[in-house]
């Protein structure tokens, strides 16, 4: 009976293979409280920024609304706010939510998300001005109205 062996490598195979084993031990025993195969890295996308606001005037036309921030999911200043941190522009760059007559948005609640600038964004919102600015505060949605029912 002949006698099977397993796949045979070269020397230069098997160097490799040792030094592929090696460096996976060393990631896999790391001293820093990162071990494992998944460490977190920095992606340079940042944190992202959304803001639950009251709306208190809009514009079915240009498709913006001044708004008063209630809460925010981040650390520091609103972007693009005015009276102390307290109320800043949204737009409705889908034209869905803010498509209403004033009367009936004001005082409903939503949420924004801080978006960059596209060309589309540009055109649509910012076009009178000559500079668009970098960010703005795109509207993610927009509660039903508070509805009393009577007996």
């Amino acid at each position: 009976m002949t006698e099977q062996k397993g796949v045979v490598y070269g020397p230069k195979a098997d160097q490799k293979i040792q030094k592929t084993v090696r460096e996976m031990a060393r990631r896999m025993m790391n001293e820093r409280p990162q071990r494992g195969r998944w460490q977190q890295r920095p992606s340079g996308g940042g944190e992202t920024q959304i803001i639950n606001f009251q709306i208190t005037s809009s514009d079915p036309n240009t498709r913006r609304a001044l708004v008063q921030v209630e809460q925010r999911a981040f650390r520091g200043q609103v972007y693009g706010s005015i009276l102390n941190d307290e109320v800043v522009y949204v737009y409705d760059t889908r034209g869905c939510y803010l498509n209403k007559k004033n009367e009936d948005l004001t005082g409903r609640f939503g949420s924004a998300v801080l978006m960059y600038t596209d060309d589309a964004a540009a055109e649509l919102h910012f076009s009178e001005q000559y500079e668009p600015p970098e960010k703005y505060w795109c509207v993610l949605d927009v509660c039903c109205p508070n509805i009393v029912c009577e007996d």
